[in-house]
């Protein structure tokens, strides 16, 4: 009978194994361009309000470069986060709002970790999260410094049917508010104009 329990357990660490490299290497499938543009709805669930705030845009990530963050609705705004700043041009009111990162060292964390979610490369995950495989297309991503582990409790990244990209990220935020981004029409490796980095001046 102990035989049986051993050559199971090992049977079942075999499986196991066999599984986190299949998830891994279908993230290293999807993480395989240069550029990446998509449509997004992001939506956050307010735990307190008991409700959910939806917007919807375009965005536009290079793998470990800029990333572009443009609003349509319900509101009209852009985003560009760069290695050294962010750029912010409001819609709303046309005024634009420069924001040096070597004053707050938290953007280019947030860079770092926006391209990476969606990027979705097992390697540079592991620089900051432990990794679980939650089903056989979702990661569950623990932060494993203090400076992460107090802006979220977990992040869950999830790959499309196919497996050729990510369509959702899944933030579950310190305080109990839940961002969910759900990526629609996403293609790699578009033809871009450097003009999609700039920004309309007021």
């Amino acid at each position: 009978m102990p035989a049986l329990v051993t050559v199971l357990l090992i049977l079942a660490a075999f499986l196991s194994s066999a599984q986190d490299n299949s998830l891994a290497e279908r993230f290293r499938k999807a993480a395989d361009y240069r550029t990446i543009q998509a449509d997004f709805v992001q939506t956050r669930h307010l735990k307190e309000l008991g409700m959910k705030v939806e917007i919807r845009g375009e965005m536009v990530c290079e793998k470990n470069g800029r990333l572009r963050w443009q609003v349509k609705s319900p509101i009209q705004s852009i985003t560009v986060i760069k290695q050294n700043e962010l750029r912010h041009f409001d819609g709303e009111t046309g005024k634009l709002a420069v924001i040096d990162s070597s004053k707050f060292p938290w953007l280019g964390v947030l860079r770092d970790c926006m391209t990476d979610w969606i990027a979705a490369d097992p390697e540079r995950l592991h620089q900051r999260f432990k990794l679980e495989n939650k089903d056989s297309r979702t990661l569950r991503l623990q932060p494993e410094n203090d400076q992460l582990r107090q802006i979220f409790n977990a992040v869950e990244i999830r790959l499309s049917a196919d497996c050729k990209t990510v369509e959702q990220i899944l933030i579950e935020e310190k305080s109990g508010d839940r961002l969910t981004i759900c990526f629609i029409k996403v293609r790699k490796n578009p033809v871009l104009p450097e003009k999609i980095w700039q920004l309309p001046q007021p």
